[in-house]
């Protein structure tokens, strides 16, 4: 654990914010192993590939069980639900890692999920993982030992739809074998993977205006699945017309050869995944700064085309660091984005009040940070501003 944000988290010995200390690490654990994993130019051995997947797989596993504990403590109704632009197809896949092994000790395999790279939907995606958890409980107890539990997501005319279906074996799993579904063996099993009961996922879903029904799952995967749960939300809007985050659309013409990009964050394994990421997306010249006076004084020096700010920073927090920057002419008209292990919904609340032009949570969301930098960096500046003057070197302290 990284002393300074242990001591910033917590300067009167109060209990910490479990939520922000685990994802911290774990942003380093998952971020760096995917990023070693889809290195085409320095590509792994084989052994290696195998012993940073079971890295990346154990990561995950613990990002699961901590964010069903913020979900926990988030999930307090539509009053407290804040929506965004959620990648469901990915929200699917880290839950079905989470649950995997879970549905291995009920001879119950749960399928990889097939999903529509465009299905963004405006939703929660705290309130997401519980509809969708729920929803796999409640088709568990309708599958019989050596059922597949087949999961899809794909962007429809109006909805992005996810949904959630068995496929029963066709002959008893095991000789003179029970071919009841769970539900109605000796023993019944009250929703055996724990979570919330599917009335409470349906108020859920209605909280991020959308709905759960009976429904079939779509694609090759569901064609000889019984009908199963479809969890129903609105779409991103504008979604088609934004570019897919593959890469970052380069500009045709800016007054700098490339968009350089200030990152505010004190702690090393998390600098050294942004130079990686930023060198996979794009040509970017990036400067750091550890800490939040040090932020303000190379953003007021080399006027960045964006800033990206982590929140527990030593000196000033990244709340303070932002409102400074909008103080100042010289800065204000700078894009700011938050890259913070601060993921509970009242910080995402607090983020979109402060002004941040993007609020990305940690373990990092590459695709969403892509998508950022195409909004942001698209035409090359942010809009409206004037050519930067070249920057002092004797005040710039460190560049990445």
């Amino acid at each position: 654990m990284h002393g300074r944000e242990s001591e910033i988290a917590d300067p009167a010995g109060a209990t910490p914010d479990l939520g922000h200390e685990f994802r911290t690490p774990l942003n380093a654990v998952i971020g760096l192993s995917e990023s070693l994993l889809s290195d085409a130019a320095e590509p792994l051995t084989p052994d290696q590939s195998l012993a940073l997947a079971a890295i990346r797989a154990a990561g995950l596993r613990l990002l699961g069980l901590v964010e069903t504990e913020i979900d926990r403590a988030d999930a307090m109704g539509p009053a407290a639900s804040v929506l965004e632009r959620v990648d469901v197809g990915r929200a699917a896949r880290h839950l079905c890692e989470t649950l995997c092994e879970r549905l291995a000790g009920f001879d119950v395999r749960l399928c990889e999920p097939d999903a529509d790279p465009d299905a963004y939907a405006a939703a929660d995606p705290a309130l997401v993982r519980r509809s969708l958890h729920a929803m796999i409980a409640h088709i568990l107890m309708e599958c019989r030992p050596g059922a597949e539990i087949v999961l899809t997501v794909r962007r429809g005319r109006d909805f992005v739809e996810a949904a959630v279906a068995g496929r029963q074996p066709r002959t008893p799993h095991r000789p003179g074998g029970d071919t009841r579904p769970f539900c109605s063996q000796s023993e019944p099993r009250s929703r055996p993977l724990g979570g919330p009961g599917l009335p409470e996922a349906r108020r859920l879903a209605l909280a991020m205006n959308g709905r759960i029904e009976r429904g079939r799952a779509h694609g090759p995967q569901a064609a000889t699945c019984a009908p199963g749960l479809v969890l129903l939300l609105p779409p991103s809007v504008p979604s088609r017309a934004e570019p897919r985050p593959a890469a970052v659309t380069r500009p045709g013409s800016c007054p700098r050869p490339r968009p350089i990009i200030l990152y505010v964050e004190d702690h090393p394994a998390n600098v050294m995944l942004m130079r990686r990421v930023l060198s996979a997306l794009g040509d970017f010249d990036l400067y750091v700064g550890e800490t939040g006076p040090l932020g303000l004084t190379m953003a007021q020096d080399i006027q960045p085309d964006l800033i990206l700010l982590d929140i527990n920073l030593p000196g000033l927090n990244g709340f303070d660091v932002m409102a400074a920057l909008s103080r100042h002419e010289a800065t204000r008209a700078i894009p700011v984005v938050a890259v913070t292990a601060n993921a509970s919904v009242d910080d995402r609340r607090r983020g979109r009040s402060a002004g941040f032009a993007g609020y990305l949570t940690k373990p990092l969301d590459v695709p969403a940070l892509a998508a950022i930098l195409n909004r942001l960096l698209g035409d090359g500046t942010a809009a409206g501003r004037r050519p930067a003057p070249p920057p002092d070197p004797g005040r710039i302290a460190r560049r990445a």
